[in-house]
């Protein structure tokens, strides 16, 4: 009798049923911040942006990275939302300042574009709360979760073509189109209770970017690990790897779409 199929089916069992713990925890913590109000959900967000920056710092070499990632955590809550920007410029020069001189695995400036990214990905979030309210926040989070979760199951049940096999082996067409129907679903669902807006084509519309752009962001994170030659960029979140891993999506996803919500007017409340 062949033992090993059923050790590696046992253990993949286990695996999925703590990572959907786990998302139900996590889950459970970000509507609790959301519904909490801005100021919860800017205490929240800038300690999942501390997370990634110190994960982003880890994975890069740089000493004293938890240090670093208190700071930015510092910058991200008391600076007011109309000079969030300014302040994430000023950390990035004080970073490049302190980290000139340190042995990395990395340039330099992509350290910083990785830090750069992060923060303002993160920032705009915190301005679209502020500008939109808590609902729209809610059906962003939605349509990252309804995108990572048909990816997940249809890509895992479907198999066939792999998405780009030299970035990420494990992602498939399947899953990448079964992200997208099942984002286009429910968010579409959705968004007609939650988001008003004057036409149903841009709740189409603006799911469907959200949708691409989780995807891309995922991809994204899967390059970066890739390079630097680790599985996850952390081991805080049991069965998902770290906050970069679990939030990779978003911060793509809301680096986008604040570009489109603030130059083409796609929602009016």
């Amino acid at each position: 009798m062949n033992i090993a199929p059923r050790k590696k089916e046992k253990k993949e069992n286990t695996e999925l049923i703590i990572r959907t713990i786990s998302s139900f925890a996590i889950v459970a913590l970000i509507v609790s911040s959301v519904l909490a109000g801005q100021l919860y959900f800017q205490i929240f967000m800038s300690v999942i942006c501390a997370g990634i920056v110190y994960e982003w710092l880890s994975v890069t070499n740089v000493t004293r990275p938890l240090v670093l990632a208190i700071c930015v955590a510092m910058v991200m809550y008391f600076t007011n939302n109309e000079y969030y920007f300014r302040g994430i410029v000023i950390l990035a020069c004080t970073f490049a300042l302190m980290l000139r001189k340190q042995k990395m695995n990395l340039t330099l400036e992509i350290v910083l574009l990785g830090l750069i990214y992060i923060c303002i990905s993160i920032c705009v979030l915190v301005k679209i709360y502020a500008k939109f309210g808590f609902i729209f926040v809610l059906w962003i989070f939605l349509c990252v979760w309804a995108t990572d979760t048909g990816a997940f199951f249809i890509g895992k049940i479907i198999g066939g073509k792999k998405l780009a096999p030299k970035i990420s082996p494990g992602k498939t067409w399947a899953g990448f189109y079964g992200g997208l129907l099942v984002a286009e679903l429910v968010c579409t669902c959705a968004g007609i209770f939650l988001v008003r807006t004057e036409h149903l084509y841009k709740i189409i519309l603006l799911t469907l970017i959200m949708s691409v752009f989780a995807h891309i962001g995922d991809l994204v994170e899967s390059l970066a690990k890739r390079y630097l030659q680790v599985k996850d960029m952390g081991q805080l979140i049991p069965g998902h790897g770290g906050f970069a891993d679990r939030f990779d999506s978003l911060l793509m996803v809301s680096l986008v779409l604040s570009f489109f919500l603030y130059n083409f007017k796609a929602v009016h409340f």
